[in-house]
């Protein structure tokens, strides 16, 4: 009975050592991480609605080198209200690889899987403020002299 296992188990290696490589050289890979700052600017800062919000954190973002992108957002029970909203680095999350669709051109994936976000908590009266700020990025940024300008 053991013989048997050991045989199944050998061949169960064999059939996913594809795999195991590919994911050995993917946990082997050096990670680069790039902080916006020591201290963030944006910390308590405080705007009236999500567009101002957005405007804040988009201009931070251009002015460190990169995009950003609208997040999730949390909302009063029974109500359209938030009482939270986050806004992430343009490269955060990894691409669904479920919802691939054949195209007749190729798209480029940017994602990267960075953690980068800022998130505003939502008062009552309708301020919003910034009470966290993750500043921590897994890819480079785009240096100004290379910005798109028009």
């Amino acid at each position: 009975m053991e013989l048997a296992v050991m045989e199944n188990s050998e061949a169960l290696f064999e059939s996913n050592s594809g795999i195991l490589s590919t994911l050995m050289s993917e946990l082997n890979k050096e990670v680069s991480l790039f902080v916006e700052g020591s201290e963030s600017m944006l910390m308590m800062k405080e705007v009236k609605n999500e567009d101002e919000a957005y405007d804040l954190y988009n201009e931070y973002a251009f002015s460190k080198g990169f995009g950003i992108r609208v997040g999730k957002g949390r909302k009063r029970q029974n109500s359209e209200f938030y009482t939270m909203k986050r806004f992430l680095c343009s490269c955060e999350g990894v691409k669904d690889e479920k919802r691939k669709r054949t195209r007749s051109y190729a798209r480029l994936d940017t994602r990267t899987g960075c953690t980068a976000f800022v998130q505003f908590s939502i008062g009552k009266d309708g301020v919003w403020t910034v009470v966290n700020h993750n500043m921590i990025h897994n890819h480079a940024m785009v240096p100004l002299n290379y910005e798109y300008s028009s």
